[in-house]
């Protein structure tokens, strides 16, 4: 897109490099603006690993960029001659994902990545070149995307209007080939194809003519690479498949990610730690290990179901609609809110979770700790009005979408990512050691981008709570956290340690609707200390939605006049809840359990209740609809909001659409029921006039 022009700066007396805009193509507007775009886009990055802008002016009719010369040979260049090795090609690709990672986090997609924008330095560095066809994503001032799906694709047309399409094609991903609207995932599939170049010397995707080549970009998967160079690593293997994934879905969600996997796999090549197999039955065996990604895809498969519903129910009722990007398609997902290291001090780095703990000991007399204890510090960590704590419901869906038993054991680095994928900056882990009749436990909190530890804890002792309320004050010493003013765990759940233990029973049953269970569990729990606020909570809930609802509500109502016992969450729940089904004053409560969405995003629980008192408030349950849509937007593993989605969808008298959507759920749950998905009682309290049909 420009001349490129080696020049001094005779001002400050240094070599620059001069890219011009020539004067026929300078006077188009179009051209302009592209031009104009690469300036704005080189201006806002400052990394090594990107070439530096210096300034942009026009002098007549010319306009020019100037920025950093880089001595060296382009990557072309370097892949023309002997193949590098694997310790080069490692510190090479680490680069420059790096730099990828830091022009994505300013929102700036390249869109053109290909060895001939990448420079060599002699100073054995690596540099991005040629932001020409970059684009800049808007941010409002909390700096998220501001941007919707479909204003996206009116850029997307644009740029590829006339039959263009933008970039060398050999180097694009399967929707850019189809002119589709692109995000920072499209870079990464282009670096998947020069990752894939840089090991074999050869491209992934092959054609004699670019028909066939775009062909083979969005239909054909590439020959592993070990067939083509011996002794590949099946670590970057598996890397290079997971960037070269067709769905975006599938691909490495942020270029931080795939940053810290490949400085990974440096450290442990050159460790030897890893010893690199290259068999075709191992690489075909690591290939597969992304398919699990495909769980969480097929989830929005069943939110669109919900869409459709809300979409029809509003056609045929002939109600007005609600704005257009309320009811956009959901199966676009969108990317997770990674940890930035650069904002190491703002709201994100207070976003933390707790994962499931594991039993080094294998002592089944300490298994029940492993759920409990999350569930101590997940509680106690969120009397902290610093810190934004993710349920661990939250947590254990997550779980069930990456294809894992929810009693299955994590390691850090699982846990990292199931972390990171619902927007935490900072992820605690733990051991649990049992010997006699004491117990060790050791934590660390982790930051969930950089993999770094922030703070570590170890306790020994035979007092559980006295035990958690250690590692709660330790960590937030650690992570530099003030204390709340009420100290003690058991001062907001209970003093007994086998009240917590049928409490952590009954919650693990709750989660996956066995609601029977759940409410044995709560008693049992109940029966051991009555004052336990939160077990009267949730054996209301469980109660309620058997369809026991007066037994329900009368415990409800019983934790609710213990609020000093409870967190802010579950208090701002049993408050909406009474009032709502209780006391009768749905607006009230409707309005509670939105406040309480609003402060926590990950909680679609009290999506579920502001959808069942807003149905029942306006009569209208399609707004219901609307509010399931959304929860199950935020997690789509949420069997509480599956379910209830499913069972407005039968008021409408749309079984096969229900039963769609709850089947897609079993298909990802083998550990669940039919049963246990229609074993809610909770219907809204208004039909719709006529049946609706697809």
């Amino acid at each position: 897109m420009g001349v490129v022009y080696k020049a001094k700066d005779t001002r400050l007396g240094r070599t620059v490099a001069l890219k011009v805009l020539p004067e026929h193509l300078a006077s188009s507007e179009d051209h302009l603006r592209r031009f104009e775009r690469e300036a704005r886009a080189a201006s806002a990055i400052n990394h090594p690993g990107i070439a530096t802008l210096y300034d942009f002016d026009r002098e007549g009719n010319t306009t020019f960029l100037s920025m950093e010369y880089v001595e060296g040979k382009t990557l072309r260049e370097v892949l023309e001659g002997p193949s590098l090795p694997m310790p080069r090609l490692l510190d090479c690709v680490i680069q420059l994902a790096e730099a990828l990672s830091a022009a994505h986090q300013k929102g700036i997609i390249h869109r053109d990545l290909k060895p001939e924008n990448v420079m060599s330095a002699d100073s054995g560095f690596y540099k991005i070149l040629d932001f020409g066809l970059a684009r800049i994503e808007l941010k409002d001032d909390l700096g998220f995307s501001s941007s919707s799906p479909t204003q996206w694709a009116t850029v997307s047309r644009q740029i590829t209007s006339e039959g263009k399409i933008v970039g060398t094609f050999a180097y694009m991903s399967p929707e850019q080939v189809q002119g589709h609207a692109l995000d920072a995932r499209s870079d990464i599939f282009s670096f998947g194809i020069l990752m894939y170049e840089l090991v074999t010397g050869v491209l992934p995707f092959q054609g004699n003519n670019a028909i066939a080549a775009f062909h083979s970009i969005v239909h054909m998967e590439p020959e592993p690479m070990a067939a083509q160079r011996d002794n590949v690593p099946p670590e970057l293997e598996r890397i290079t498949a997971k960037c070269l994934a067709k769905d975006p879905a599938e691909r490495y969600q942020t270029a931080a990610d795939l940053a810290v996997d490949l400085r990974t796999l440096d450290r442990q090549s050159g460790s030897g730690v890893r010893s690199y197999d290259s068999s075709p039955a191992h690489v075909a065996a690591v290939r597969r290990e992304g398919s699990n990604r495909k769980l969480l895809w097929s989830a929005l498969v069943g939110i669109a179901v919900v869409a459709l519903a809300v979409t029809l129910w509003l056609g045929r009722s002939g109600a007005p609609g609600p704005d257009a990007t309320a009811l956009q398609s959901p199966l676009l997902p969108a990317s997770p809110a990674p940890f930035d290291t650069a904002a190491m001090d703002g709201d994100q780095r207070n976003r933390i979770a707790v994962a499931m703990f594991s039993n080094v000991s294998k002592d089944p007399e300490a298994d029940w700790l492993r759920q409990a204890l999350p569930e101590m510090l997940t509680t106690d960590l969120a009397r902290s009005e610093e810190l934004e704590v993710i349920s661990t419901q939250r947590m254990d869906d997550l779980v069930a979408a990456a294809g894992r038993q929810a009693g299955d054991d994590l390691d850090r680095a699982t846990a990292t990512e199931l972390a990171r994928w619902a927007g935490a900056g900072v992820v605690v882990s733990g051991s649990i050691f049992k010997a006699g009749d004491g117990y060790r436990i050791d934590v660390q909190a982790s930051d969930t981008l950089s993999g770094q530890v922030l703070t570590a804890s170890r306790v020994e002792g035979n007092d559980i709570f006295s035990m958690a309320d250690q590692l709660a004050a330790e960590l937030r010493d650690g992570l530099q956290v003030t204390a709340p003013e009420q100290q003690g765990i058991e001062e907001v759940t209970t003093s007994s340690p086998l009240a917590f233990r049928h409490f952590s029973a009954g919650m693990k049953a709750f989660q996956h609707l066995q609601l029977p269970q759940a409410s044995e569990a709560f008693r049992a729990s109940l029966e051991e200390d009555p004052t336990f606020a939160l077990s009267q909570l949730r054996l209301g809930l469980s109660l309620y939605l058997q369809g026991e609802h007066e037994e329900g509500l009368q415990w409800i109502a019983r934790a609710g006049k213990q609020v000093h016992r409870m967190p802010e969450r579950e208090r701002l729940l049993a408050e909406g809840l009474t009032l709502s089904f209780h006391d009768g004053d749905l607006e009230a409560g409707a309005e509670t359990f939105h406040a309480l969405s609003e402060k926590y995003p990950d909680d679609v629980e009290a999506l579920f209740w502001q959808a069942q008192a807003q149905a029942n408030l306006a009569d209208d349950p399609r707004q219901a609809l609307q509010l399931m849509q959304e929860a199950m937007l935020r997690d789509p593993e949420s069997s509480l909001c599956v379910a209830g989605a499913a069972t407005y969808l039968e008021d409408f008298q749309m079984h096969p659409e229900a039963e769609m959507l709850v089947q897609e759920f079993l298909d990802r749950h083998s550990e669940m029921s039919a049963e246990q998905m229609r074993g809610i009682r909770i219907r809204s309290n208004q039909e719709p006039d006529e049946p609706i049909s697809p």
